[in-house]
């Protein structure tokens, strides 16, 4: 086999050092320079590391005495004696994706272990045993940047490599509708040893800057396809992702909670886990894994301190499959009525029955939101939060209105924020409700219960799926289905309450500075002059067109939104019973999934 002449770029940091660790004794790759800041050029590597070395092993001998070239500075010297080069800095985004840029342009292929190019479109972010393909953009890839052999390519965020093979290894067959992921991160990831991370110690960290979005953005990449001179993601599954710095030193764990559209028997999952394999494996390369997914059967695997050398640290270990009870509710969406369940207790001891029990429950709908309870004391406590689980962005029927909205012409597309200008944002959601008000929606109350109680009580809503297939909604169905409506197209939507009454509003600009509210009982076909008596605005309607009709409506039910807004707008912030303000974020999304198909 051919050997390939390598440099490692930021050799002295901790990435740096375990890259040399892995290449020591490579069958096909030679390390022929050692790079870093300008502060360790032409000293031994050794020296140049000195105390900050991490790992484990020794340096190896091999780059003990070898001289450290400046990584900025060097960059044609380096070129000139390496086939390509391995990149882990530590720089400011910019200037690391300046720096990789100039070895590609210098005609030296990057394999970057940094996250600057990730999102870069034709720069391929590959995990070998899911999307090797991508790696056919690096053609598109060099035409832009004027190279013959330059290029460069990524590995993405090392959390999301312990969950997101073992998803992809049920995607095809079952269909992933959403997952939810909290990782545990090692503070190797932070380049941190427990010496230069003592705060770590006895604690954990629940938030790691910028780790939530890479988890919950990269497998997109990953699971995209090549299009024309660009990836473009993939538009689904939904993650949503917490990631936490635990006090472990090397090894990342992660705890997934997933959907299926087709749900599998733990049997199919694990057989799945098990036959699962890449590339790599076909290829038998030196450094892949034989068993890329290894699933342990014991109740405390896998744990980092004992798994993370799996295959020479190649392979994902799996454990701990088990159903997920919050999740399987499709019991009760085929529920429709509120219904009472008797559960028999009956106890033993030792052969012989004692005194069993009857306790009956109240089983209600999925339509049934529960606005709050009285506890023992009769203190009441309001859970209006739970509205946010009809807000339903992933709804199929979703893809129908935003299509329709997309033929009126409108707009052309749904871009949320990435305009950055408010107006912009207002015509998106113009279109939205545009379609609704030709689609023909009445206003159509329904009653607050299908239960009575004098402990619990409820509001019935309409899900996505009901006010869609009926064109009927009141001011909480509307808002509801709004909400879901702009969640889908990218722009936050928020629920407002006051007693009696709920309608929606949206944040304007991704910085959430402005917000916008809508009367979502307009939609329908309402008289104006209710809500604007002083107006007389319905005898102006004669002769206009759809759109021009809708378009004041629209308007106006902006300004009675903001008149009731400002006029309770002390209160809706206060917390107080009945008045609630609601924002379907990624926090209340993290707590309160959306019920429905």
């Amino acid at each position: 086999m051919k050997q390939y002449n390598v440099g490692i770029i930021g050799a002295t940091g901790m990435v740096g050092q375990r890259f040399s660790l892995l290449l020591a004794n490579h069958p096909w790759f030679n390390v022929k320079v050692l790079a870093a800041s300008p502060r360790s050029a032409g000293k031994r590597y050794e020296d140049a590391v000195g105390a900050k070395w991490a790992m484990k092993q020794d340096i190896p001998e091999q780059f003990k005495d070898m001289i450290v070239l400046d990584a900025t500075a060097d960059i044609e010297k380096i070129a000139s004696q390496v086939d390509f080069v391995f990149c882990a800095v530590d720089m400011k985004k910019d200037e690391i994706r300046a720096l990789e840029e100039k070895y590609a342009k210098a005609e030296c292929p990057v394999v970057s272990n940094n996250s600057a190019h990730r999102a870069t479109p034709d720069v391929p972010m590959v995990v070998p045993e899911i999307n090797p393909e991508h790696i056919e953009i690096i053609k598109a890839q060099k035409e832009r940047l004027g190279t013959k052999r330059g290029f460069i390519a990524v590995k993405s965020n090392c959390s999301l490599q312990s969950y997101v093979p073992a998803l992809n290894a049920l995607k095809d067959k079952y269909g992933i509708k959403q997952a939810m992921v909290c990782t545990y991160q090692a503070i190797s990831g932070a380049g941190k040893t427990f010496e230069t991370m003592p705060e770590i110690i006895d604690n954990v960290i629940p938030y790691i800057g910028g780790e939530e979005e890479k988890s919950e953005q990269e497998p997109l990449k990953i699971w995209g396809h090549i299009e024309g001179n660009r990836i473009v993601n993939a538009d689904g599954p939904k993650i949503s992702s917490q990631c936490l710095r635990v006090p472990v030193s090397d090894g990342h764990t992660a705890a997934i909670f997933v959907q299926f559209d087709k749900k599998p028997t733990k049997e199919e999952v694990i057989k799945a886990w098990t036959e699962y394999s890449g590339v790599p494996q076909e290829l038998e390369l030196p450094s892949a894994p034989k068993q890329f997914l290894h699933y342990f059967t014991e109740d405390n695997r896998p744990q980092a301190k004992l798994d993370r050398n799996l295959e020479n640290g190649m392979a994902i270990s799996i454990g701990r499959l088990r159903d997920d009870i919050i999740w399987d509710y499709k019991a009760l969406l085929d529920n429709e009525q509120a219904m009472p369940v008797s559960v028999a207790v009956q106890a033993e001891l030792n052969g012989r029955k004692l005194s069993g029990n009857v306790h009956t429950f109240s089983m209600r709908s999925i339509n049934e939101c529960l606005l709050g309870y009285m506890d023992s004391r009769m203190k009441f406590h309001d859970t209006g939060d739970f509205f946010a689980a009809y807000v339903n962005e992933d709804n199929p029927n979703i893809s129908q209105i935003l299509r329709e909205a997309l033929d009126s012409r409108i707009v052309n597309r749904f871009w949320g924020y990435q305009s950055k200008d408010p107006k912009v944002v207002d015509k998106q959601v113009y279109a939205l409700w545009y379609v609704l008000q030709k689609r023909g929606f009445k206003y159509s109350s329904i009653s607050n219960t299908s239960l009575s109680s004098n402990v619990v009580f409820t509001q019935r809503v309409r899900t996505f799926d009901d006010a869609f297939e009926s064109a009927q909604i009141n001011c909480v169905d509307g808002s509801a289905l709004f909400a879901s409506l702009l969640k889908a197209v990218n722009i936050n939507p928020i629920l407002i309450r006051v007693p009696g009454h709920m309608f929606v509003g949206y944040y304007t600009d991704r910085s959430h500075t402005n917000i916008h509210f809508l009367e979502t009982s307009m939609i329908g076909d309402v008289n104006l002059d209710d809500f604007f008596p002083e107006e007389k605005l319905d005898s102006t309607m004669a002769g206009k067109s759809q759109e021009s009709i809708s378009r004041l409506m629209f308007e106006k039910s902006k300004e009675y939104a903001t008149r009731i807004y400002n006029e309770n707008r002390e209160q809706i912030h206060s917390g107080k019973v009945n008045y609630m303000f609601l924002e379907i974020d990624k926090a209340t999304r993290a707590l309160i999934q959306p019920v429905g198909k």
